[in-house]
């Protein structure tokens, strides 16, 4: 889930918990989450976690061991028009 428009803390799906989460703290609305379905295991992928910026690279990954893949999602605000600041987040 990206680009909400409400507080994701009190977001709830019947069936899935929070994965991964990144939750704006300077501006309002937006930030990115992962839910899985509550019956699959997953890790928080840290690494990329922590490269998340508000309004400039906002990013929630996990990985499922069981299937070998990594889920990730990655937002970048339209009203942010500094593409190379995104794209050096990316490189790291």
């Amino acid at each position: 889930m990206c680009e909400n428009f409400s507080n994701m803390t009190d977001v709830c799906f019947p069936g899935f918990k929070t994965a991964s989460i990144f939750i704006r703290t300077i501006h309002k609305k937006g930030g990115v989450a992962i839910f899985i379905k509550d019956d699959l295991d997953f890790k928080p992928f840290d690494m990329v976690n922590r490269l998340s910026r508000e309004t400039i690279c906002e990013v929630a990954a996990v990985t499922l061991d069981t299937y070998n893949i990594v889920i990730l999602v990655v937002y970048r605000s339209p009203k942010y028009n500094n593409i190379n600041e995104f794209l050096i987040v990316l490189q790291n």
